[in-house]
């Protein structure tokens, strides 16, 4: 399943290719659009702490914001799956974005070394007003 519609930009320019996904699990489609991006930015949610959040929050009482940290876990992709879209799509570098759950800093590591298990270029944590610059290839 993924948002309906899910929403994803593939930027070309000067031979250089940028893909930002929206949210969505992943698919075939994915990979393919995503196909030879210098850089994949893709969302990511950790399956396991949002899992854990449920469950809290639920033995809390707190039953509208657990079926809305639930809802989530049905329409993104956890750091593994997005390695893998990357992976599969030759990216040459990968940035995290929009995580889930947010915990700026603290768990960067666990969602980079989850999608280094499927990717072996770069990983980096998305961040507001980060730059990218990419010579132009033609």
């Amino acid at each position: 399943m993924s948002a309906e519609p899910a929403v994803g930009y593939r930027f070309e320019y000067e031979g250089n290719v940028v893909v930002i996904t929206g949210d969505t699990k992943k698919t075939q489609n994915l990979a393919g659009f995503s196909a030879g991006a210098d850089i994949l930015i893709s969302e990511v949610l950790s399956l396991d702490l949002t899992g854990r959040t449920v469950d809290s929050l639920t033995r809390l009482g707190l039953e509208r914001p657990a079926k809305l940290a639930e809802d989530v876990m049905d329409y993104h992709m956890d750091p593994v799956q997005v390695g893998e879209v990357a992976r599969d799509a030759g990216a040459g570098r990968l940035v995290l974005t929009h995580v889930f759950p947010p915990a700026p800093g603290f768990l960067d590591w666990a969602f980079i070394e989850g999608a280094k298990k499927a990717y072996s270029g770069p990983v980096l944590m998305g961040e507001d007003g980060m730059f990218f610059s990419l010579d132009p290839k033609s």
